[in-house]
């Protein structure tokens, strides 16, 4: 439980800033300040959630599975399939994705 309070003399317009930033945020005034004066930014989520960090760590694995497959056919035919190279490109540009959401909350 929070027990220091404090006061805070704004202007007008400091005030408004602070209404309009906490509101773009998703958060009280109060839960803003917070976040800014301990994460330096304030985000609804800071930090990504474990679901999120399972994700993300799912994708990268499947982006370094595919890299692995097209390296051993490389190795093996000399030769690369732009299907493979294409589901590369598509599961770094889902992991992209994943992650501007995760970070735009």
């Amino acid at each position: 439980m929070r027990k220091k309070q404090m006061i805070v003399r704004l202007l007008e317009e400091e005030n408004e800033v602070l209404c309009m930033k906490a509101e773009e945020a998703q958060m009280s005034k109060a839960e803003y300040l917070r976040n800014v004066i301990l994460y330096g930014a304030a985000h609804k989520t800071t930090y990504f959630s474990r679901e999120n960090q399972r994700k993300i760590i799912m994708e990268m694995s499947r982006i370094g599975n595919n890299i692995n497959q097209i390296a051993r056919m490389a190795n093996s035919t000399k030769t690369v399939n732009q299907d493979e190279i294409e589901s590369i490109e598509t599961a770094v540009y889902d992991l992209n994705d994943l992650i501007l959401d995760f970070t735009s909350r």
